[in-house]
């Protein structure tokens, strides 16, 4: 069974984004807001994507950090952070 992809033409041509400029930058920009938000030194995950969206997301964060995780039905059943002490600084906005 093919799975249903949200953004499926982000990068491939399905959305016409190489006919304007900068629209793929905006997109992905705006996914990633969806996915991480950052104060200072705290990061908040997930705090505008929806639930019943799937994802495998793989984000480069200030101060040399890796997040990388999985969200299925709407809950985290893969986090992994690059500089573990880094961990205690995410809250997971669910």
């Amino acid at each position: 069974m093919a799975r249903r992809l949200a953004f499926s033409g982000l990068l491939g041509t399905k959305l016409r984004l190489a006919s304007r400029p900068g629209s793929r930058r905006v997109l992905l920009k705006a996914v990633q807001a969806m996915l991480i938000q950052t104060d200072v030194r705290k990061f908040f995950l997930l705090p505008a994507w929806p639930g019943e969206w799937d994802v495998d997301f793989k984000v480069h964060a200030p101060y040399r950090t890796v997040i990388e995780g999985q969200v299925r039905h709407g809950q985290i059943t893969k986090l992994k952070v690059t500089l573990s002490s880094r961990k205690k600084d995410i809250e997971i906005m669910r």
